[in-house]
């Protein structure tokens, strides 16, 4: 089976993985030298008449990555640009497996707490209550207080007893 091109950069994609190999450290200045060194008439060397130069790296790292994933390469020439230091304008030439299979991992992460959420929810935990206030015996949901004499009062609902009322209120009354 003959190799197709799918991207028009990823002939860029061989000749940057000899200088700079899979988990080495790029700087900015090396992408642009990279691209400046390039034949005159290839396609990227537009991203050099970009001025601000945050949007020249982006586009310079865009269209290596574009040119880099290709699935026409072979699996171990394709490479990511993952920007590893902000501040310095640097990046790692990371294994295009390694960010596929990172990237599904955090998905997956994020689709099964997403799943989970429900459950979670629905698992709720006792309230703490007061060791002074009892279930009543015969009705389901209803409550007691405890007096200090170990007698116990009428029966109240739940929300009371945890409510801004205190149980000396409770009990008095």
């Amino acid at each position: 089976m003959a190799a197709f091109s799918v991207s028009k950069y990823e002939d860029l994609a061989l000749p940057f993985l000899t200088l700079h190999p899979l988990n080495s450290l790029v700087t900015a200045n090396k992408l642009v030298a990279f691209v400046g060194d390039l034949k005159n008439g290839h396609i990227i060397k537009a991203d050099l008449a970009i001025t601000d130069p945050g949007k020249r790296l982006t586009a310079i790292r865009r269209h290596l990555n574009m040119g880099a994933a290709s699935p026409s390469l072979p699996e171990s020439s394709r490479f990511v640009l993952v920007l590893e230091d902000p501040k310095q304008r640097s990046f790692m030439v990371q294994p295009f497996a390694n960010v596929v299979e990172d990237t599904a991992k955090g998905t997956l992460m994020k689709s099964v707490s997403g799943a989970m959420t429900p459950i979670k929810r629905s698992i709720r935990k006792k309230p703490v209550l007061d060791p002074r206030i009892v279930p009543d015996a015969k009705w389901p949901g209803m409550w007691r207080i405890r007096r200090p004499d170990g007698t116990l009062t009428d029966m109240v609902s739940l929300k009371p007893c945890n409510a801004n009322v205190s149980l000396t209120d409770l009990i008095k009354g």
